[in-house]
């Protein structure tokens, strides 16, 4: 986080979208009905932020390796 200090996130008013996926079968088992199942939640905002920060830090240490900060 160092370096970072200058750098803000604005979040705005709007509403935060919770997606989740399942998915659940036999698994292929079908002598012993064993059910497999998987599940995930996203808050795809979030994710979105997360990735544009992440690639303003990688930015702003590249301008600074070309002397350019």
């Amino acid at each position: 986080m160092r370096g970072t200090f200058s750098s803000s996130l604005y979040f705005g008013k709007g509403n935060v979208t919770l997606k989740s996926f399942v998915d659940a079968d036999l698994g292929g088992v079908f002598d012993s009905s064993k059910s497999t199942s998987g599940y995930i939640y996203t808050i795809v905002e979030y994710m979105a932020i997360t990735d544009v920060g992440k690639e303003i830090i990688w930015l702003e240490d590249y301008l600074e390796e070309l002397g350019k900060k």
